[in-house]
């Protein structure tokens, strides 16, 4: 059961991670987009 927990707690980790990985991307790519 805490190996289940554990690897559960990575992957929400990992999910986490891309998903602010790309919210950034795009805030970034709209900024160069606003300033051109």
């Amino acid at each position: 059961a805490e190996a289940f927990l554990f690897f559960q707690r990575a992957l929400t980790a990992v999910a986490v991670g891309v998903w602010r990985a790309e919210k950034n991307a795009l805030f970034l790519i709209s900024n160069q987009e606003d300033t051109r």
